[in-house]
């Protein structure tokens, strides 16, 4: 069992309740809709504690509305969705043209 012995000043609460929170796109392989175009994206495979590596970046297709919803911006928390508990960083730069994939939350 962990004791979770928190300052009684903090105040804890459901991230969900302060953040907005967006599972990645499912991976498509296939052109599917007239307006997909193939693009750049990070997996979890990009991202380790505090840092993201953008020097191997795999491609995929989205839809001119995916790519709304799941362009990266600067200052966007990453969280790996399973495995460690440490694999998360922060955008810290502008992208443009730059997505991710399902095995990370935003």
């Amino acid at each position: 069992m962990i004791d979770l012995n928190f300052p009684v000043y903090w105040k804890i609460s459901k991230v969900g309740n302060h953040f907005d929170i967006l599972l990645g796109k499912m991976l498509q392989s296939i052109k599917l809709h007239e307006d997909d175009t193939f693009e750049k994206y990070l997996c979890a495979a990009n991202l380790s504690k505090n840092q993201i590596n953008i020097d191997n970046l795999k491609q995929m297709w989205f839809s001119k509305y995916e790519k709304k919803i799941y362009s990266l911006r600067k200052g966007d928390l990453l969280v790996v969705e399973g495995g460690d508990v440490a694999s998360a960083a922060i955008l810290s730069c502008q992208t443009k043209n730059l997505y991710f994939q399902n095995a990370l939350f935003r």
